[in-house]
């Protein structure tokens, strides 16, 4: 295994993936208040909260 000043370079990608997986999800969400017709609630996802500012983030984790 290959090592970088005496520790496995895997187990510091794996610190880091784990640091990253704390910031991704809990996206807020925000009730639309007007609406043209009644008996329907709609939610909006606020993505620009997320560390990257998309919904990339998420699937950005998932392929590492």
């Amino acid at each position: 295994m290959a090592s970088y000043r005496g520790r496995p370079i895997l187990d510091d990608m794996m610190e880091e993936l784990q640091a990253l997986s704390r910031l991704i999800g809990g996206t807020p969400l925000i009730r639309l208040r007007h609406l043209p017709s009644e008996g329907f609630e709609v939610y909006l996802k606020l993505e620009y909260t997320n560390p990257g500012g998309s919904h990339k983030d998420r699937v950005a984790y998932y392929m590492i």
